[in-house]
């Protein structure tokens, strides 16, 4: 929670945050002090469900557009102004939405969201949009009623659908506006019989039985592969290949800077370059920063080659 209220902090533009904390954890009460310049509205203690409590925030506090994030979703820096840009010159558009980088249990770099993809209709089939990246004008949001509340798992993916059949107009940003972190532990790690019905569900609205099977079964692959192996194809890295090279924004809100990288998965890669200066890789895959990354601020990680199960570890002096 820390994290996700340092990154909203950071943008730079008004926002309104309404905290609702089912957990009543006494450290939850202490952040919401510290970010009282932010937070205007909060709840501590039981709600009924994840999806009541992203209700009663939206309706809590007052605003022109609206996201909502975890306690293990960040924003990239700069994120809420690149999304208020589009909005302000756009005004036909309901719904912009962009990539997340996706970090593992330890909050290391393990790719690109590979689902996500400019609209279509594909949306009716495949969750083609990042939760934490995508924002929405009021106005679609509360004639639509915003989430089903008794949607545990699929409140997201079903909002954008009912959102595309009422005619809203999506707009991708084919940046990276958030960072998910990808864990076992969390709800999205586990499989139960209620998500696969609500998934069966949400896909019976628009799609015949065997474009339904064929995406229940990507879903349980995806799923295994990234929560059981903790890895994702290496296509996901494909969003940030230019050229022959990966170019990828490297951030963090940690209250120490990052002074070093730890880089799996480079094989022969020898050198990766950071903000145009050329770093080598030791042995163990680390870099020590020609300078300190601090926090709130976005590093331009590049390197050539074809790197497998790249996984990118920040570090500060106290992590080692």
């Amino acid at each position: 929670m820390a994290q996700t209220l340092r990154s909203i902090a950071a943008q730079g533009i008004q926002v309104g945050v309404a905290l609702c904390d089912v957990s009543d954890d006494p450290r939850a009460h202490d952040l919401a002090a510290e970010f009282t310049h932010l937070v205007a509205y909060r709840r501590h203690g039981a709600d009924k469900g994840q999806s009541d409590a992203i209700n009663e925030g939206w309706r809590a506090v007052d605003g022109d557009i609206y996201g909502w994030l975890n306690c293990d979703d960040a924003l990239t820096p700069a994120a809420l102004g690149r999304v208020a840009d589009i909005f302000k010159t756009s005004p036909d558009v309901d719904v912009v939405y962009g990539q997340s980088l996706i970090l593992d249990d330890q909050g290391a770099v393990i790719g690109a969201h590979p689902a996500v993809r400019a609209p279509s209709e594909r949306l009716y089939y495949d969750d083609i949009i990042s939760q934490p990246s995508c924002f929405i004008r009021r106005k679609a949001l509360f004639d639509l009623g915003l989430v089903q509340e008794d949607l545990h798992y699929t409140m997201d993916w079903d909002l954008w659908v009912r959102l595309m059949e009422s005619g809203a107009r999506f707009q991708y940003l084919p940046e990276v506006l958030s960072s998910v972190i990808w864990a076992t532990d969390t709800k999205t790690g586990q499989l139960s019989v209620r998500r696969y019905q609500e998934l069966w569900a949400l896909l019976s609205r628009n799609c015949p039985v065997s474009r339904r099977i064929k995406s229940m079964i990507g879903f349980t692959q995806h799923h295994f592969s990234a929560y059981r192996d903790n890895a994702i194809s290496s296509a996901s890295w494909d969003f940030f290949r230019t050229d022959g090279k990966l170019r990828l924004p490297i951030f963090h809100y940690e209250a120490d800077k990052i002074t070093a990288l730890r880089l799996e998965g480079l094989a022969d890669i020898k050198q990766v370059s950071l903000d145009g200066v050329l770093h080598t890789v030791s042995d163990n895959g680390q870099i020590k920063l020609a300078a300190p990354l601090a926090p709130a601020t976005i590093g331009l990680l590049e390197l050539e080659g074809q790197p497998e199960n790249l996984r990118i570890e920040l570090l500060t002096d106290q992590s080692g």
